[in-house]
């Protein structure tokens, strides 16, 4: 039961593909007010994906298509994901 409630609440936080770009490129932003180098940027995406994959709910296509991804990624490939997920919404 606690796992569901965990889901529930990400796609609280999350609700669509669209909607997490948007999140992610404000805390990108916010992270460039406060001086943030893009690789913190990078590394803070990295640890967002995480915390996502641990948590989504695959609900949508996108949100299934990154958890299988992100599920057969080695870390350094994790690792580009991030980066691309970065310069997406750069």
């Amino acid at each position: 039961m606690l796992a569901f409630v965990r889901c529930i609440e990400a796609m609280d936080f999350v609700r669509d593909w669209e909607s997490w770009r948007k999140y992610l490129k404000d805390a990108i932003a916010a992270g460039r007010m406060f001086g943030m180098t893009d690789e913190a940027l990078k590394e803070m995406t990295l640890k967002m994906s995480e915390f996502l994959r641990e948590r989504l709910c695959p609900g949508t296509k996108e949100n299934e298509l990154f958890r299988e991804m992100w599920d057969t990624s080695t870390p350094e490939e994790r690792k580009v994901l991030a980066n691309i997920l970065f310069r997406l919404v750069k």
